[in-house]
């Protein structure tokens, strides 16, 4: 177990660092970031469009794009967070509640830290938002080793073994 939750506290760490990179990205890089990935989208999905409507569809996006990282770096960040806590042997319901406490607060501080870099500022929005995501991604886990609990039961009922 002690080996276990070094990995996964190691995995935090990174996600951790790796969040914070992002945040530490001034506007215009940020931007930058979100207006290429939101580019490569319209070009797969909209092809032979004007030049015009690309940049207007790019603009479009980009709020999406930048949204969508959030919620997908912090459903990472639930789903490491509970798997951490999974590590100690406390109550199922302190586990969920120090993950989604942690990621919660951890969203709040990367917030607090955006109002430092140039062009950037913190949005209670986005906290819920990443909260939330920490909060699936505890659920997800919850679920995918729920389904990993009953698969050897359906196994040994369907093959008679029981």
């Amino acid at each position: 177990m002690k080996i276990k939750r070094i990995i996964l506290l190691t995995l935090t760490i990174i996600w951790i660092v790796t969040v914070f990179c992002f945040s530490n990205e001034v506007a215009s890089k940020s931007e930058k970031t979100s207006g290429k990935v939101a580019e490569k989208i319209v070009e797969l999905t909209h092809k032979g469009i004007s030049k015009q409507e690309k940049i207007k569809k790019v603009k479009e996006l980009q709020h999406v794009v930048r949204k969508t990282a959030h919620v997908t770096l912090y459903t990472i960040g639930g789903v490491l967070l509970f798997l951490f806590c999974n590590t100690y042997d406390i109550g199922l319901k302190k586990k969920i509640i120090y993950a989604i406490i942690i990621g919660g607060s951890y969203a709040a501080f990367d917030e607090i830290h955006q109002s430092f870099v140039p062009g950037r500022g913190p949005q209670f929005s986005d906290v819920l938002l990443d909260t939330t995501s920490v909060a699936f991604g505890v659920v997800v886990v919850l679920t995918i080793l729920n389904i990993i609990k009953k698969i050897p039961n359906v196994w040994r009922k369907r093959w008679k073994m029981n």
